[in-house]
């Protein structure tokens, strides 16, 4: 399963690096966060550093929002369930619009739409599997 997450977390560092402007990048740490239910500062950290590396901007920052909307993430984890749709398609969107609004990008609301329902789409893909039964 972690070969799987960081697959993902390095295809969105690239896409989000070179392609796009959607922050694939929080919704993957968001997920992962969700899916094994540790919060990955580390590569939290890794991401946010080749991310400023790519745009080049000033080394750090990006990683410190990153871990910082990660902290927040697990602050609620204790007063809510984090394991939903809802909480999923909620704090993908509102990182998103943070991420976007933080970095001065034009178009903020479509990206973060967008950014959101890939995250709900993740979800329901990848942590949400149906469960295989045994018989045929």
């Amino acid at each position: 399963m972690k070969p799987l997450f960081l697959t993902l977390l390095i295809a969105s560092v690239l896409l989000e690096g070179f392609l796009t402007t959607i922050p694939l990048v929080w919704v993957i740490l968001l997920l992962g966060y969700v899916w094994f239910q540790k919060p990955f500062f580390f590569y939290a950290f890794m991401a946010g550093m080749a991310l400023d590396l790519f745009a080049v901007n000033p080394l750090g920052f990006r990683s410190v929002l990153f871990i910082g909307m990660l902290l927040i993430v697990t602050l609620y984890e204790r007063k809510f369930e984090i394991v939903t749709l809802p909480f999923i398609l909620l704090a993908s969107f509102s990182g998103s619009v943070v991420f976007l609004w933080i970095f001065n990008y034009n178009e903020i609301l479509i990206p973060s739409l967008v950014g959101s329902l890939i995250g709900a789409l993740f979800y329901r893909i990848v942590i949400l599997r149906p469960t295989e039964s045994g018989s045929e």
